[in-house]
């Protein structure tokens, strides 16, 4: 079983996280996304294994933070929390950036996502999501994704 499961992981991290929206909005080659993967089990019923992607995205009309689950072994409930922060100056530090959304859902299932999104607002500003989660034990967890600077119009300032 052990095998199998390591198995599943390799192939997993060799395949790459397509980013489906909701709402439907056009991934780019910019996004930032971060994948990670997660031991979890005694739910619902029994979960071996979660994957999530975390990132952001922007169009003319609104920045997104979202959070997919990718992939689940054994599906149960998975709650997550994605909150998306932003900075008027680059920093890798979230600490230091603006809490602006959250989205919550009790059970995000494999193949969805969750989006927590913002309207633009005329400026450039620095974008960071967090995924919050809950692991096997109870512990809450959090991932985030790379800062990303977006324009009003969504596109990608360096």
């Amino acid at each position: 079983m052990l095998a199998l499961i390591l198995g599943l992981v390799i192939l997993l991290s060799s395949v790459g996280v397509a980013a489906v929206s909701v709402p439907q909005v056009p991934a780019s080659a910019t996004d930032e996304i971060v994948v990670a993967a997660t031991a979890e089990e005694k739910e619902d019923q029994e979960r071996l294994f979660t994957q999530y992607a975390v990132g952001v995205r922007a169009d003319a009309s609104y920045v997104y933070g979202y959070v997919k689950n990718v992939f689940t072994l054994f599906p149960s409930t998975v709650p997550v929390t994605v909150s998306l922060y932003r900075s008027e100056t680059y920093t890798e530090d979230i600490s230091q950036m603006t809490h602006v959304a959250l989205m919550f859902t009790p059970d995000l299932n494999m193949g969805e996502e969750a989006v927590a999104r913002v309207p633009q607002d005329g400026n450039t500003y620095y974008w960071r999501a967090q995924l919050t989660y809950w692991d096997d034990s109870g512990m809450q967890q959090t991932l985030e994704s790379g800062t990303v600077g977006y324009d009003s119009n969504g596109n990608v300032v360096l």
